[in-house]
């Protein structure tokens, strides 16, 4: 594996309706993986909050099913302690380069 001195936070993209546009993400993926970069997936592009978890775990079985030669990393954060750390251990049994691990953003409650 050469080294990786670029990390790119992959958007993930979508089609109309909603859906996850897997073709667009593949060649994504691919042309960072041209470009010697290493990838973070479901990272601070915005749009992993708003993906279900069947819909990240669709993204992370994606991008290792292509066997990219460069570095990936996924993205750890969410909005509850519980599925954070669920996603986390689900996470852990893929083969992947490392995390990024966010500080939860604060909500403040309503009066």
């Amino acid at each position: 594996m050469k080294k990786t001195y670029l990390w790119t936070a992959i958007v993930t993209p979508l089609l109309p309706g909603g859906k996850i546009d897997l073709s667009s993400f593949e060649n994504l993926l691919k042309k960072q993986e041209k470009a010697c970069n290493g990838v973070v997936i479901l990272g601070s592009t915005g749009e992993a909050l708003n993906l279900t978890l069947e819909e990240k775990k669709q993204i992370v079985e994606k991008t290792l099913s292509l066997k990219l030669s460069v570095p990936i990393l996924i993205g750890v954060g969410g909005h509850g302690l519980t599925e954070t750390l669920d996603w986390l251990s689900w996470c852990e049994s893929k083969n992947h380069d490392g995390y990024l691990m966010v500080t939860p953003h604060y909500a403040k409650p309503g009066i």
